[in-house]
């Protein structure tokens, strides 16, 4: 999607087309009325080839007047579009200022980064997480809902609690550790 400036500057020049076929128009209008007086004038013999002359002249410019007619109605639909496109643009801008100022968007990327920490467990509703430790030293495992309630699930002591003679069998690097 475009940004908004390259948006105004779209529009600055469908502006100056718009600007510059209107001139063009106001010629033509010069022009074909410039063109009417001076038939309006000849009253000779010639008047017959003059008048074949200026119709013929008059249908071309009518005709030309027709083509510029169309592209200045393409150029207004194209810039009524620029238009719908700016607002939008501005509307979102306005939204996420909203949401900057309101902190709603900090909150959901602060929601996002603690569920990152987190397993998700049934559904995007559910998470299970460490909830800290007990007063045994123990870490707690539990089930988080988005509603902040904390079901608890499993107890584990920590590692340097263990003794020293288990280790898992089949795992001798754990045996080399001091």
């Amino acid at each position: 999607m475009a940004t908004n400036e390259e948006l105004e500057k779209m529009i600055k020049v469908l502006q100056n087309q718009v600007s510059s076929l209107q001139d063009g128009f106001e010629k033509y209008e010069a022009f074909l009325s410039n063109t009417v007086e001076t038939k309006q004038l000849k009253v000779s013999g010639d008047a017959q080839i003059c008048d074949r002359d200026i119709n013929q002249t008059l249908n071309n410019h009518d005709q030309n007047l027709r083509e510029h007619q169309g592209t200045l109605s393409q150029m207004q639909t194209q810039l009524s579009q620029l238009q719908n496109q700016i607002n939008a643009v501005d509307t979102r801008l306005s939204s996420l200022q909203t949401g900057v100022e309101n902190g709603s968007i900090i909150v959901q990327k602060a929601v996002f980064a603690q569920k990152a920490l987190m397993l998700r467990a049934r559904n995007n509703y559910h998470w299970l997480r460490c909830n800290g430790t007990d007063s045994g030293n123990f870490d707690c495992f539990g089930l988080w809902t988005t509603d902040n309630k904390w079901y608890p699930l499993i107890r584990v002591a920590a590692t340097g609690d263990l003794p020293r003679g288990d280790v898992i069998e089949g795992s001798a690097e754990l045996s080399s550790v001091p």
